[in-house]
């Protein structure tokens, strides 16, 4: 990697590394809580803005290469980590009943959400792979037809609405390959690539005491439009509530994690984990189910559902866990990455 992509992307690392331990944590504490609700508000979109972000079509092949492409990168990992899900669950004498099972193999190939075989977490792999390629199609063939950038962006956002708009009308419909998340990602996507093309965080962060303004107003925005009023949201399984609070206290929280990272400007260990994260994010679910069983066992609480656990226990647990992943990535990076 050159100087000057570091100079460049390292902040979005940085958010990355932090949507991460977010992700993690949002797994851990008390379902609907307050905390629960902030977190999901927020912490997947903002991986799906950072794409967007990352995005650039005068960089991306033919829209066969792409795909091939995307799948290498993407469906292949997400049928790696879902072999290794269905090994590890067939092992284990109480996962093994359920992991066998048609329901299990139907959540595993055609949701694409196989929590039966304790890696449900890897849905976001072929969310992405879908959204991906919905954007490079609408940005190939109508927002970058456009030589006007006002009118690229006009378009960039017609298109968001209109997916926003598809994603609302599919929400209840069992489409194959999370294309019903892929609905709401791709707008997200859409968002990222509009705030990337216009530089508005670099604008925003030149601005030192603009910026802080700017970072508590999107703060408060976030906090009243998501869990204060909107309460329980999850794209995964497209539950959006009022769509116009989802969306906008989506994009709030994650330009509030983008302008905090773009300050922090350089972090190894936060870029370590954010040049890592897909990997990561792909086999911390294994931990997060040892660690919600042990805190089972701790506070005798319902299995999945941590109501009795302090908010401190949930934050330190998550901690825990993000060191982990940081140790196995290294010795993956070192003896199998790179053989």
């Amino acid at each position: 990697m050159d100087k000057s992509r570091n100079t460049r992307f390292n902040y979005i690392d940085i958010a990355r590394g932090i949507g991460l331990f977010f992700v993690i944590l949002g797994h851990l504490i008390k379902f609907n809580s307050i905390y629960f609700n902030w977190i999901f508000s927020f912490h997947i979109p903002l991986f799906f803005i950072i794409s967007g972000m990352c995005y650039e079509l005068k960089k991306q092949p033919d829209f066969i290469t792409y795909i091939k492409k995307k799948s290498k990168s993407l469906l292949i990992p997400y049928l790696v980590f879902l072999i290794f899900g269905f090994i590890i669950s067939y092992i284990i004498p109480i996962w093994r009943d359920s992991a066998i099972s048609e329901e299990a193999f139907r959540m595993a190939f055609y949701l694409t959400q196989p929590e039966l075989f304790h890696v449900g977490q890897i849905w976001f792999l072929v969310a992405l792979f879908m959204s991906s390629i919905l954007l490079y199609l609408v940005d190939n063939y109508i927002i970058n037809k456009n030589k006007n950038i006002k009118w690229k962006n006009i378009f960039n956002i017609i298109l968001i609405i209109f997916f926003i708009c598809i994603a609302l009308l599919t929400r209840y419909i069992s489409l194959p390959w999370k294309i019903n998340t892929a609905l709401m990602g791709t707008a997200f996507m859409l968002f990222g690539s509009f705030i990337k093309r216009n530089n508005f965080i670099e604008k925003i962060k030149s601005k030192k005491y603009i910026s802080l303004i700017i970072l508590i107003f999107l703060s408060i925005i976030n906090y009243i439009l998501g869990p204060l009023l909107n309460g329980y949201v999850n794209i995964c399984d497209c539950v959006y509530g009022n769509v116009f609070y989802y969306f906008i206290a989506a994009i709030s929280g994650s330009v509030c994690i983008l302008i905090i990272s773009s300050i922090i400007s350089r972090n190894k260990l936060l870029e370590y984990y954010g040049r890592n994260s897909l990997f990561m994010f792909s086999i911390h679910s294994m931990f997060l189910y040892l660690t919600e069983f042990i805190l089972f066992k701790i506070y005798k609480t319902k299995y999945y559902i941590m109501v009795n656990i302090p908010i401190n226990i949930c934050i330190v647990s998550a901690i825990i866990i993000f060191i982990l992943l940081g140790f196995i990535t290294l010795i993956y990076n070192k003896i199998i990455k790179k053989q």
